[in-house]
């Protein structure tokens, strides 16, 4: 068997055994599609004898769904090879929901909901093939596309769990998406995608918030997704206060992320560690913002590098990391380094 990233879309290993990839790998998928839409064809030339057009509407979206479900298994083994078929698929599957919506919305059936709401879902995906295919300014496109459609159908049909959560993980894929862009310039002066980001990413964790304020069964209605949304918003979130150097926010931030990851993941989990590092990444860089400010001024400068660099906020919490050598190394290296360029700016400044 193989291994569980590559396996929805392994043909050979799929074709091993058949009854066990029914329903959840790309070979059984596709070919079912096929077989599917040779019957669709089939039911509209008999329509008139056989079959309604609620039974045509109905293989319709389940054909659509199995679309979609190939993009989602293809995109989720992150192979950008295969990524054209993905979005082959999604494209199918956004085709099929907006026929069948202007279907409903022509015969005032209760299904044009469903069919809007289906859409959505896929722009969302589609969003997301583009973001994992650093495809950045098409998943923008999309997304926007996907968060417009959802705020009219809100404004249309009112806000439930589900869709302040979609609203939210849109935001949210947005805003990562700009602080990506950012990051991958250098991280230059100007700083207008990286507050884009903040914005966004900021909006999304307050809608998730209220959300729950409002709602007492919010988590139980959600899901596994929201719990996991919830820290990585965080996580997102102090990233993008790192960035803009606003320590001070983004020392809580990813305090409060941290403490999410390690309780539900444990302590010595990849998203744990990842949180460390994102806190090893904010103290290395508010040290070096505090010895260019140090630089600029006197050496009183010192006192304050020792103090605020050193708080409690700012350091990379390394307990249930003990036997992960290379994370207290990083933390080693961060303060160690941080000595060194406040003895070496106290020096220029006394003796140069």
């Amino acid at each position: 068997m193989c291994v569980w990233v590559t396996h929805p879309i392994d043909r050979t290993c799929q074709k091993k055994d058949h009854s066990a990839h029914k329903g959840r790998c790309t070979t059984w998928l596709v070919k079912d599609i096929a077989r599917k839409s040779e019957e669709i064809e089939l039911m509209k030339e008999k329509r008139s004898k056989s079959s309604s057009i609620c039974d045509v509407m109905k293989k319709e979206e389940e054909l659509a769904e199995q679309h979609r479900s190939v993009g989602n298994l293809v995109r989720d083994a992150v192979q950008a090879l295969h990524y054209p078929m993905a979005e082959k698929h999604y494209q199918k599957a956004l085709k099929i929901h907006r026929r069948l919506a202007c279907v409903a919305q022509r015969d005032k059936s209760t299904d044009l909901q469903i069919q809007e709401y289906f859409s959505i879902l896929t722009l969302e995906d589609l969003g997301q093939l583009y973001k994992t295919w650093n495809r950045w300014d098409d998943a923008l496109e999309v997304l926007q596309e996907a968060l417009e459609s959802l705020r009219r159908k809100m404004r249309s049909h009112g806000s439930n769990a589900a869709s302040l959560e979609s609203l939210a993980g849109i935001l949210l894929s947005q805003g990562n998406i700009y602080n990506r862009q950012y990051n991958s310039q250098g991280r230059g002066p100007d700083k207008a995608k990286c507050l884009a980001a903040k914005a966004l990413v900021e909006e999304a964790l307050a809608i998730h918030r209220t959300a729950s304020l409002q709602t007492d069964d919010f988590s139980l209605e959600f899901g596994p997704s929201t719990q996991n949304h919830h820290p990585y918003m965080l996580l997102e979130l102090g990233s993008i206060y790192t960035s803009l150097e606003l320590f001070d926010k983004a020392r809580p931030t990813l305090k409060e992320a941290l403490d999410l990851l390690s309780r539900r993941f444990g302590k010595e989990s990849v998203e744990t560690v990842t949180c460390h590092t994102y806190m090893t990444n904010l103290c290395h860089l508010h040290t070096m913002a505090l010895v260019t400010s140090m630089s600029q001024g006197s050496a009183c400068h010192a006192g304050m590098l020792q103090s605020s660099a050193c708080a409690l906020g700012s350091r990379v919490l390394v307990e249930g990391l003990t036997r992960l050598y290379i994370y207290i190394y990083i933390y080693m290296y961060t303060y160690i380094r941080m000595y060194i360029h406040m003895f070496i700016y106290i020096y220029i400044y006394i003796y140069m």
